[in-house]
């Protein structure tokens, strides 16, 4: 994912006037399906930062317990494609998914990020903003209902399909060190976190 050639691959993919059927991007599957994810981003005094992200996965994680300790184990290797299996969402398995997890958070913290750094926002203005996200089948793009209705009418206009959503579909927890040492944190209303510091 970090090679020029792979980047330029995708570069070459977006058209500034239009967009395409799924198959001209390749082939994924959807997972509309979201389970409960605990995350903890922590900065230390020192500048350490240590980012923790917990799940089981679906109800009752793998459904074994561990003997000796009681543990419920998790079964996040679910949300990774086996070779000629469906996995517990009905969902078969995609050769594009079979070293990476497919879902909706990486491009999430890439949006918060990117309002961040490129446009300025403040942590809590970024992680509140409404989000949109695609996820190539079905080949719709969910936005949060809020979202700014300019952005969407210029989606609409190069031919993609809008379905307005409740929520993001996912939580992003965030702490940001600025350049004058200032540090600020927030946890994503949609998950009722609340940030902690001292």
């Amino acid at each position: 994912m970090t090679s020029e050639t792979y980047a330029e691959d995708i570069r070459s993919q977006i058209s500034d006037s239009q967009t395409f059927g799924t198959n001209y991007y390749g082939p994924t599957f959807y997972d509309d399906v979201t389970t409960g994810t605990a995350h903890l981003s922590v900065l230390a005094p020192n500048g350490d930062a240590v980012s923790v992200t917990s799940t089981i996965n679906l109800y009752f994680g793998s459904k074994v317990v561990g003997s000796r300790t009681g543990i419920i184990f998790n079964n996040e290797m679910d949300d990774f494609s086996t070779p000629n299996t469906v996995n517990s969402f009905g969902v078969p398995a995609s050769p594009a998914n079979f070293i990476k997890p497919e879902n909706v958070h990486c491009p999430q913290c890439v949006q918060v990020t990117a309002l961040t750094q490129w446009l300025g926002m403040g942590i809590k203005e970024a992680i509140d903003h409404r989000r949109l996200h695609h996820q190539l089948l079905p080949a719709h793009i969910d936005v949060e209902k809020g979202f700014p209705q300019y952005i969407l009418d210029g989606l609409i206009r190069l031919g993609h399909n809008i379905t307005l959503k409740d929520s993001a579909g996912c939580v992003v927890q965030g702490i940001l060190q600025q350049q004058e040492g200032v540090v600020t944190a927030n946890s994503d209303y949609r998950k009722h976190g609340q940030p902690d510091g001292y």
